[in-house]
């Protein structure tokens, strides 16, 4: 959930704001050698109002 009820931002010139919750799960595969990320899978689920 957003910590703040009062995030704001603009779209299209008009002032909106939000309040989201949800989840997020991440698998990343580092290679030991050089420490980059190789493979990266993100799932999201995200629920809002605005």
């Amino acid at each position: 959930m957003t910590t703040n009820k009062d995030i704001s931002t603009e779209a299209n010139g008009l002032p909106i704001k939000y309040n989201l919750a949800g989840t997020m799960n991440s698998l990343v595969k580092i290679d030991k050698k050089t420490g980059w990320i190789v493979e990266g899978k993100i799932s999201q689920s995200i629920k809002g109002k605005y």
